[in-house]
């Protein structure tokens, strides 16, 4: 089953890439940056696309394709629409300025992303999570911590937030900003988090994004020359206890 379907100008532009034809490349760019693979690829819209290339470009898709196109493709007739509800996320992709509704996904100005997740069940090691977000740090210059509960478990060894900071925090000079921070709890662990390198910062977040109304937990990590953001769907503590399943969601903000 495909995952998505492309409309007829992204279906051929998608095949002048495969062969090296493609002129515009931001086209290209879009399209491969919100293309979950595979996509439909019915006899009816390459017979139908192939009727309206030039005479020089009618070579691009595949021998099969263009088979079973010109031997069944004339039998059935079904629109985008009808070839979307065949798919895993009954999407169409389209660059198309006057798309914009679903079942069109327009490349151009998304409203649905791509991003990468990652998901762990119970009794499973989050080790690989823990690696990625500890590269992800690395060269952060500032993180933004959103989770209501994070000091809640702060002293229950030997799962505690605390090991956020032992184990996957860079010790460079670094900025550390807690959403809701300002509570006795939060502040308390200000100079215990400061003693850990010198050259951390702790304080209040003061930007508009993320509160204390947030139900997810996020992770903000703020690099010279870009932003990814951490969705977790269960508090930080469990990184490391795996009693409860967890999923992260990585995207650039």
């Amino acid at each position: 089953m495909g995952a998505v379907v492309l409309d007829d100008q992204l279906f051929v532009e998608y095949f002048k890439f495969k062969n090296g034809l493609c002129k515009d490349q931001l086209l290209l760019q879009n399209l491969l940056s919100n293309l979950k693979m595979p996509f439909i690829t019915e006899p009816c819209q390459t017979l139908r696309c192939f009727n309206k290339l030039d005479t020089a470009e009618k070579d691009i898709f595949p021998a099969e394709f263009l088979h079973a196109a010109l031997s069944r493709g004339s039998l059935t007739t079904q629109s985008l629409e009808e070839l979307a509800l065949k798919t895993k996320y009954h999407l169409i992709l389209t660059a198309d300025e006057d798309k914009e509704t679903f079942p069109y996904l327009n490349i151009n100005k998304p409203k649905i992303e791509l991003n990468y997740t990652s998901s762990f069940e119970v009794n499973h090691s989050r080790d690989i999570l823990r690696e990625q977000i500890k590269a992800l740090c690395s060269d952060a210059v500032k993180v933004i911590i959103c989770d209501n509960y994070f000091f809640s478990s702060w002293e229950e060894p030997p799962y505690s937030t605390e090991l956020f900071f032992d184990d996957l925090l860079p010790k460079k000079k670094l900025i550390i900003e807690f959403v809701q921070y300002g509570k006795n709890t939060k502040q308390k662990r200000k100079p215990s988090i400061e003693s850990k390198f010198k050259d951390w910062s702790v304080t209040k977040y003061s930007g508009g994004c993320y509160s204390k109304s947030n139900h997810d937990r996020f992770l903000v990590i703020e690099k010279p020359s870009q932003s990814i953001e951490v969705m977790l769907s269960s508090g930080f503590l469990f990184l490391w206890k795996d009693t409860s399943e967890i999923t992260a969601v990585f995207r650039e903000v």
